[in-house]
């Protein structure tokens, strides 16, 4: 009788006390991403925020500065609320970032020492560019039929031979300007390849100042055909580097630049 009772008390007790609570706590992973919502976010981080949005414009959207973050960075993600919520906190930075990168002086090159190269496109046209760093002289500006690496390379010897070879040659990450045939032929003919992060077109920003300027110009022109085309692109060239001026050049054109006799001119 006695255990009888004994068991039941037992039982009693184990009824009545606290069952331990199940943990969903996983312990992080410090090679994964910690994507937590109410994880603080480093410093770093909304510092490179702040700059994404001085850099890219007031028209960038918070989704498309969080991608290109995510892009640039596999250690920490963010999300558009959290670059929303960072932008509105911080305009006042945003505006002091922007401003010193507008002052801020590019750095000194020597002429025909790098050159860039980019693709862009007018309705459905395909156009290729190709601009010296130093003077920044439109070199090559011509309409091209498809995508292909052979092609490029075309116009790239063409170049080479009326302006003589650079020493590098600046890209962005598309695969056409970093596939095989490509990066072989700068190889063998001694020239640098120098590729631009991961959506940071303005790494490249000589050659997106260049579009900048050919596009305003001409939508307000009426492009019938492939031969109009080509015409207006010989006559932007021209203006472009005999009359188009630029400010860290002192007020002078590409072509007073390239011409003049330059102590660090590469030859």
């Amino acid at each position: 009788m006695l255990l009888i009772t004994l068991f039941i008390l037992l039982l009693l007790i184990q009824y009545h006390l606290p069952k331990p609570q199940k943990s969903y706590y996983t312990k992080p992973n410090p090679s994964q991403p910690n994507t937590h919502k109410n994880h603080p976010k480093p410093q770093w981080v909304i510092n490179k925020i702040i700059y994404l949005k001085a850099i890219m414009g007031n028209n960038t959207g918070c989704r498309k500065i969080a991608n290109t973050f995510n892009r640039l960075h596999n250690t920490e993600k963010v999300g558009k609320t959290f670059v929303a919520n960072t932008i509105r906190k911080h305009q006042y930075k945003i505006q002091q970032q922007r401003y010193r990168i507008k002052q801020k002086l590019p750095l000194e090159v020597a002429i025909n020492h790098t050159w860039a190269m980019d693709l862009s496109f007018y309705s459905s046209q395909m156009l290729l560019g190709i601009l010296d760093h130093g003077s920044r002289k439109l070199l090559c500006l011509n309409q091209i039929s498809n995508k292909s690496s052979w092609l490029l390379l075309g116009y790239l010897c063409l170049t080479i031979a009326k302006y003589g070879k650079p020493r590098k040659v600046r890209t962005d990450n598309e695969i056409i300007f970093n596939s095989f045939v490509f990066k072989t032929f700068l190889k063998l003919v001694n020239i640098k390849k120098q590729t631009t992060p991961v959506a940071s077109p303005w790494c490249n920003g000589r050659m997106e100042r260049l579009f900048g300027t050919l596009k305003p110009i001409i939508k307000a022109h009426y492009i019938e055909n492939y031969f109009t085309l080509n015409s207006f692109l010989t006559q932007f060239k021209a203006w472009y580097n005999n009359q188009r001026t630029h400010q860290n050049l002192n007020g002078k054109t590409p072509n007073d630049i390239w011409y003049q006799n330059n102590k660090n001119r590469h030859k």
